[in-house]
């Protein structure tokens, strides 16, 4: 008595084959999504501390209100903030620091601002794009090492005492 012969075909193979990959790979998608470590190299929204070392902060620049076209508002808007850049970004750093102080009569604002303006060493422009409104919006990120304790020690007035900015401390 003879055995029956068993023929192994290419396309039964790529039947079988096919299957068993896609399920790896779910596996595998799922495992790198879960045990990756969150970054914020995506994270172009939100206006506050990533961590303890990093501030981010969204500044927009408006276009000139006499321009017409998409081109000429965002071409004006992107002017506006490379002309101003240094004070739109001392005064969205006065504007988040107003927001921590437990009270900021609007006379603290030239304060907050000249001193926010000592800031912008540690800042860095992150990204770009433009509104719909044709305003440019640019992310830009504090970055040094407790930033989050530097801001939780800074004076919120005039009164309220000088910084030091190395330890956070008051003079």
């Amino acid at each position: 008595m003879e055995g029956k012969k068993t023929t192994f075909t290419k396309a039964a193979g790529i039947r079988l084959l096919i299957p068993a990959a896609l399920i790896a790979l779910s596996f595998s998608e799922c495992a790198s999504f879960s045990s990756a470590p969150r970054t914020h190299d995506d994270d172009f929204i939100t206006v506050g501390f990533l961590d303890n070392n990093v501030l981010q902060l969204v500044i927009r620049a408006r276009p000139d209100a006499g321009r017409k076209g998409l081109v000429a508002r965002r071409d004006s808007a992107k002017e506006r903030a490379d002309r101003s850049f240094n004070i739109l970004a001392a005064e969205s750093i006065a504007d988040f620091r107003a927001g921590m102080c437990k009270s900021s009569p609007p006379e603290t604002r030239r304060f907050l601002v000249e001193t926010s303006a000592e800031l912008l060493k540690y800042g860095t422009r992150v990204r770009e794009y433009f509104g719909e409104d044709e305003s440019i919006l640019i992310v830009y990120r504090l970055t040094r090492n407790n930033i989050r304790g530097l801001f939780e020690g800074l004076a919120c007035g005039p009164d309220a005492g000088a910084v030091n900015d190395k330890k956070g401390e008051r003079k």
